[in-house]
């Protein structure tokens, strides 16, 4: 019997996406590469993915508690409150099919490697994926449900939390994230969540690239969509630029602005036109209330934040950076230390 040794996904030459790894026959040392087009049923994707230690939930969704209409809508996604038989309150997420044609071939290939990227993931706070199941016709990308909602509406609903502890989180989650070859590609605010005992689960893996030793994931040809406001401006002036690690720091910091003013970046600007005529002219986002000039702590935050959006992006700190320099100034708040001015030095 044959089985499938560590997998990995890219597009073929000819658009589809291959699932390549040893195939072990007897008598027969030949490779089986499992290829997956529009053709393929889900059942077949699902068990793949399955012999390869992601459960398939199928059969453990609950019936009767089976949602109507999506709770959330996303550029991409479609995502539903679902219900596990053990009582477990669950999110499903299924990318949206647009049109006929190439589009179900596309979503179908999209939720494969968002699949595999999300399942190499196990960090405390990235959000967990417990699971696939067959939903509908698709195939659904299965999480926990978290109560108290995305970053963006639980700084709404507690203003007074600690804003420098979540920064913390959060770039702990990208060096982790680039420690294990993944470059996350669209971190920002909304693409987070906040689990029931307050700490963030960095989700959204849909641009995510990996890399595993010499085989890294090819990009598709359609161009991924930019969230503007957080992207590094290379991804934007830069013809075929990926997301790189630099540009996941541009984005760390823009969230960390985000995460401490309450505000997305460039708020005052009220279209992304206008953000990226300003961008185009290497205009920052303005120096928010919340890190008063001319403050300690304030000063060596925003000083943190203009090394993160250093216009070369090789000379911008790295994710462990960041998150070494968030863990003492998160120390520092809560000690008053007045020695916080040197622990970093902006480039």
């Amino acid at each position: 019997m044959g089985r499938l040794h560590q997998p990995i996904i890219f597009p073929n030459s000819s658009g589809d996406m291959e699932l390549e790894g040893e195939s072990t026959h007897e008598g027969s040392g030949a490779q089986s590469p499992v290829i997956v087009t529009r053709n393929t049923m889900i059942d077949q994707i699902l068990g793949i993915f399955k012999s390869r230690g992601v459960h398939d939930l199928t059969g453990e969704l609950d019936s009767s508690a089976t949602p109507a209409y999506p709770v959330a809508v996303t550029g991409l996604a479609d995502i539903y409150r679902a219900r596990l038989l053990n009582g477990s309150s669950v999110a499903l997420k299924c990318l949206r099919v647009l049109s006929w044609g190439d589009a179900p071939d596309k979503s179908l290939k999209e939720i494969s490697r968002e699949l595999y990227t999300w399942s190499k993931c196990k960090h405390p706070n990235v959000l967990e994926l417990i699971g696939i199941s067959q939903f509908r016709g698709q195939i659904a990308l299965i999480s926990p449900w978290m109560m108290k909602g995305s970053l963006v509406n639980f700084l709404r609903n507690e203003p007074n939390v600690s804003r420098y502890e979540l920064c913390t989180q959060l770039a702990g989650a990208i060096t982790y994230l680039h420690d294990v070859g993944i470059v996350h590609g669209d971190i920002k605010g909304s693409n987070i969540l906040v689990s029931e005992d307050c700490k963030i689960k960095l989700g959204s893996f849909e641009n995510a690239q990996i890399s595993q030793n010499s085989i890294q994931f090819s990009v598709s040809e359609e161009t991924s969509a930019l969230s503007i406001r957080w992207a590094a401006p290379e991804l934007i002036m830069e013809e075929n630029h990926r997301a790189t690690l630099h540009t996941d720091v541009y984005s760390l910091g823009m969230t960390i602005l985000e995460i401490i003013s309450g505000s997305t970046p460039y708020h005052y600007l009220n279209s992304e036109v206008r953000v990226l005529a300003a961008m185009v002219r290497g205009v920052l986002p303005k120096r928010p209330a919340q890190l008063a000039n001319g403050e300690n702590l304030p000063d060596v935050v925003w000083s943190l934040l203009l090394s993160c959006w250093n216009v070369d992006p090789p000379s911008r700190p790295s994710a462990s950076e960041v998150w070494e320099a968030m863990k003492t100034l998160t120390s520092a708040t809560a000690e008053n230390d007045s020695h916080v001015s040197y622990i970093f030095s902006p480039c």
